[in-house]
């Protein structure tokens, strides 16, 4: 995990402005969540963190380096889209733990576990012992009350 700073942030498409001086940080280890209405700008600051918008002015720094000049796949983010991507064949589980099983980030056996896991996120374990209940369906199966 790594602190993210985003200072002054701006993004315009034409004669859109999407974001002007946006500023927050994240701090290594905390839980953080953008909301708001559609067009705010969410998507766009997520986009351009993850660096697949370059933004009009400002930086993102990842552990104070800035990364306007860093590909998106060197960044070691990751965004989760508000239109769900699932693999119809994969079961929600598969559909879920699909990125550990990444060629290029390898999670082991360890990491998936309780074990050395801080307090502040066990929480986030809890979620995923959730998603494991209904982790044997298949997403056109999922009930309403199951989203996650």
């Amino acid at each position: 995990m790594a602190t993210l700073s985003v200072r002054s942030l701006r993004k315009e498409y034409g004669d859109l402005l999407a974001l002007d001086d946006l500023n927050l940080d994240v701090r290594d280890g905390e839980f953080f969540v953008l909301l708001g209405p559609s067009g705010a700008g969410k998507t766009t600051t997520l986009k351009c963190i993850a660096g697949l918008e370059t933004p009009t002015a400002g930086r993102v720094e990842i552990d104070g380096r800035d990364m306007t000049d860093v590909e998106p796949y060197d960044r070691n983010v990751a965004m989760a889209f508000e239109n769900y991507a699932l693999y119809p064949q994969k079961t929600v589980f598969e559909n879920m733990s699909f990125p550990l099983n990444s060629k290029r980030h390898r999670v082991s056996e360890e990491e998936r576990s309780d074990a050395g896991v801080p307090v502040e996120q066990r929480g986030l374990l809890e979620l995923w012992r959730q998603v494991l209940e209904v982790g044997a369906q298949y997403p056109h199966h999922e009930r309403q009350g199951d989203q996650l």
